[in-house]
């Protein structure tokens, strides 16, 4: 007697886990995620906006289809020195003038729609750099803020905040105004600061490694490639948007070196294409 309620049990106690299962996949997993998207190289065209502003603060000539690899300091075939890169990055008109990729902001918000899923923006800003030069940037943030943000409740938050704490913040106030006057629909942005590159999942770094993980972030945009590979292990699809610095290394030359989730894209249209047959 006492085996054959055992036996019920367990069978019963089978098949609640299994309908479980079930239901989450169906409802949850395949229904409610979220799409994350890197900023830099796949919402703006930051490499063409980046060799403008290198030429005008430091004189040097590069072409953007001879970025072969970033940060530009580990390619010294470059000869672009973090001096250089500080005295582009430093100034907070890059970061305002930067230009949108045409058909990123429209297909975004079609996929955001058709899909109903969220969206989560990254991007790794640690500027300005040292923190002493945050005084200089309040004023001209501001007067972008100004220029540029529609919603004049949020700029008047966003002055208060700036001088309740200093300035500690602009090139938050700088992406999120920037992200708003481009149309780009978002649920969440997330600046990294710090450890941008750490995946190891006991590290509990604030970024989009550790935000993929925790929140079920199922594809992923990137332009990176080694941000793109460690995606791919918490990702069901990471997208590298087509860079001359994101073609393969030579230590990734091997197709069996690729995780076979990692699909590169020429295009937004591709990318809502190929999105559109996963779900």
């Amino acid at each position: 007697m006492v085996c054959i309620l055992f036996s019920l049990c367990f069978f019963a106690l089978h098949f609640c886990v299994y309908w479980w299962y079930s239901d989450r996949r169906e409802h949850k997993y395949l229904r409610d995620y979220s799409i994350g998207v890197d900023v830099d190289g796949v919402l703006n065209q930051q490499k063409e906006h980046f060799c403008r502003w290198l030429k005008r603060k430091t004189g040097k000539d590069l072409s953007p289809e001879d970025i072969v690899g970033i940060p530009l300091r580990d390619y010294p075939q470059h000869g672009v020195t973090p001096e250089n890169e500080a005295a582009v990055f430093n100034d907070p008109g890059y970061w305002t003038d930067l230009p949108a990729i045409d058909d990123a902001a429209s297909t975004l918000s079609s996929l955001k729609k058709s899909l109903n899923v969220s969206v989560r923006v990254f991007t790794h800003r640690p500027w300005p750099d040292p923190p002493e030069l945050r005084a200089a940037w309040c004023s001209p943030t501001l007067r972008y803020l100004d220029v540029a943000y529609r919603d004049r409740s949020v700029v008047r938050h966003v002055r208060k905040c700036l001088v309740k704490f200093g300035c500690t913040a602009p090139i938050v106030a700088i992406s999120k105004a920037w992200l708003a006057t481009n149309g780009v629909p978002y649920d969440r942005l997330t600046i990294e600061r710090n450890s941008e590159t750490v995946s190891d999942p006991q590290a509990r770094f604030k970024n989009r490694f550790h935000i993929a993980r925790k929140w079920g972030i199922r594809f992923f945009i990137e332009d990176d490639w080694e941000k793109a590979i460690k995606l791919a292990y918490v990702c069901d699809v990471v997208f590298p948007l087509d860079q001359p610095y994101n073609r393969p290394a030579p230590k990734f030359d091997r197709p069996e070196d690729i995780p076979s989730n990692i699909v590169r894209v020429w295009s937004w249209a591709e990318i809502q294409r190929r999105m559109r047959s996963y779900v």
